[in-house]
């Protein structure tokens, strides 16, 4: 069972994430050309495990970033990686209740919006935790409709030096993106590369 504290994390975990959800369908090209990007894309690589760096959104101060990954030629196959800092609020907090509680708000950021007629017949489907207290990464598996296409959906989310990530796979659901783990491999590496990076604000 959840902490009260954590529960009153979600709060604040919720609102953020509803400013930082990205419900458009993937791009083809970066959506900020015209910007220059964070400077953690310098230091990752354009393509990784089949997925290619496709742009950036930037959310304002204090909402951080994401950026775009995408398999090209596959419709309805790409990433959002989330890069924000931890509030102010939440920061006198152990990284095992952050880790937990923003998981929590991440999840009601998804049924808000199948309460607002983006996603329909949202499923939970699997939940896991990698790692340890000290370096976690929790996991939700999803399905559900968008755009009347059953969609896959993974939740990943961990948090580093003050710094939460979280990454949005979807992919089309069968049965060979349910066995797969591309999904799992992509993320874990993606925040990998970006933890060794962390000083690249």
């Amino acid at each position: 069972m959840m902490s009260i504290k954590t529960i009153g994390l979600c709060v604040t975990a919720a609102f953020l994430l509803a400013c930082a959800s990205n419900t458009k369908p993937p791009l083809e090209a970066s959506p900020a050309v015209e910007k220059t990007p964070p400077p953690i894309v310098a230091h990752l690589p354009h393509r990784i495990g089949g997925y290619e760096y496709a742009g950036f959104t930037e959310y304002g101060p204090g909402l951080g970033y994401s950026l775009r990954y995408i398999k090209k030629g596959l419709q309805g196959n790409y990433a959002d990686i989330y890069i924000w800092p931890v509030p102010k609020e939440a920061q006198k907090y152990s990284h095992e209740e952050i880790v937990y509680g923003v998981t929590e708000g991440s999840l009601q950021d998804i049924y808000e919006m199948q309460n607002r007629g983006i996603y329909e017949k949202v499923e939970l489907i699997d939940r896991l935790a990698y790692g340890s207290s000290e370096q976690l990464v929790t996991m939700h598996r999803l399905v559900m409709l968008r755009e009347n296409r059953k969609t896959l959906s993974f939740l990943y989310l961990t948090e580093y030096q003050g710094r939460l990530l979280k990454a949005r796979v979807s992919l089309p659901d069968n049965e060979a993106n349910r066995s797969s783990d591309e999904v799992k491999q992509f993320v874990l590496e993606i925040f990998n590369r970006i933890i060794a990076n962390t000083h690249e604000r």
